[in-house]
């Protein structure tokens, strides 16, 4: 999950892979939906293997009410990839979204979605402003569709998103990893090397999802924590 927020602690993954894995980010602050009771995968499908279109020729661009078609579309690609970036730290049946979310995030023009040139919709992230600090952005629920996995399109997605926050004026970038306590998940240890590379830094202390959330950490099966990560936005003066 990928980005949390801690006013109300839920949980958001994001997949990273050297360029992008399918994500796992979590953004400091979000509902997380009980169960699985929607299906996922024809919903999320991209129609076939991708063309090796160069990432530079991807639009990432903020979400419009014209997106709210594609909501189940979105969850869907969320979905697939948490549940491998993610895989065994979850009880089964749990969900990293629902379309009713996306909806609500989509009116909120909180998502960023890189669309193909050939029209497809590659994957998304949200971008938000902090609850706690206004010249703070934060990133979370990275996810790249199958078919573009490999391509590039994850990095393309956070630089874009990096560029947006500097456009409109944030000074800083969070977002947030959860990963298991006791044992290494191998996503999460590429997911932490490949933000480091990014430029994006630990700022906190492994924090235990059980003090924090205790009805998300419920929802775990094996005992985790967060650390949370920044990136600052300013450009140092020459």
């Amino acid at each position: 999950w990928s980005t949390w927020r801690v006013h109300r602690l839920s949980h958001r993954r994001a997949k990273a892979q050297e360029p992008d894995l399918p994500v796992c980010t979590c953004q400091i602050a979000f509902r997380r939906p009980k169960m699985a009771s929607e299906p996922h995968g024809s919903d999320g499908e991209a129609g076939g293997a991708a063309p090796d279109f160069p990432p530079r020729l991807f639009e990432v661009r903020r979400s419009n009410p014209a997106d709210l078609s594609h909501a189940h579309k979105i969850a869907a690609i969320v979905n697939k990839a948490y549940e491998r970036g993610e895989a065994g730290m979850w009880h089964s049946g749990q969900l990293r979204t629902s379309a009713e979310e996306v909806s609500e995030l989509i009116k909120q023009h909180r998502l960023l979605l890189a669309i193909a040139p050939d029209g497809r919709l590659a994957g998304s992230c949200d971008l938000a402003k902090s609850a706690k600090d206004h010249d703070t952005a934060e990133f979370g629920m990275l996810a790249v569709h199958d078919d573009f996995l490999g391509k590039g399109i994850g990095k393309r997605i956070i630089t874009a998103a990096i560029d947006t926050a500097r456009e409109e004026e944030y000074k800083c970038m969070k977002l947030a990893i959860l990963r298991p306590e006791g044992w290494s998940h191998p996503m999460k240890k590429r997911l932490h090397a490949w933000y480091s590379r990014l430029g994006f830094q630990p700022v906190t202390e492994p924090s235990a999802v059980a003090d924090c959330a205790p009805e998300l950490a419920e929802r775990l099966s094996c005992t985790c924590v967060f650390t949370e990560y920044a990136k600052s936005l300013e450009v140092a003066s020459s």
